[in-house]
């Protein structure tokens, strides 16, 4: 039996919990790089354009999945709120945990 799998699991979904968290924490004028947008004394990664879509229907029947490539190469640049809306993303699906085979110092 693989020991390392519930820790694993652990690892990710704390990173989730860390990425999805409805706590802020208010800062000191924060500069964000590129593509990040401070929301709530956060830079989070948002997707942007002139085109607004409105509200989101049924907001809580849905959600992202999360790709093993985008999970180990650039979970920081998953959308906390829908593309092109002011509606936060409230659910995220992961296929697979933190793989150890992954590059380790990027875990944190």
């Amino acid at each position: 039996m693989d020991r390392t799998a519930p820790v694993m699991a652990r690892r990710s979904w704390h990173l989730v919990a860390l990425m999805l968290s409805l706590s802020h924490v208010a800062t000191q004028a924060l500069v964000c790089e590129d593509g990040f947008h401070e929301v709530n004394g956060e830079c989070l990664y948002a997707c942007t354009s002139d085109l607004d879509l409105g509200t989101v229907t049924k907001i809580n029947d849905k959600g992202i999945a999360l790709d093993d490539t985008t999970f180990q190469y650039c979970s920081d640049r998953i959308p906390r709120y829908w593309p092109n809306t002011k509606e936060p993303v409230k659910r995220l699906r992961i296929f697979k945990s933190w793989d150890v085979a992954w590059d380790a110092p990027r875990r944190e």
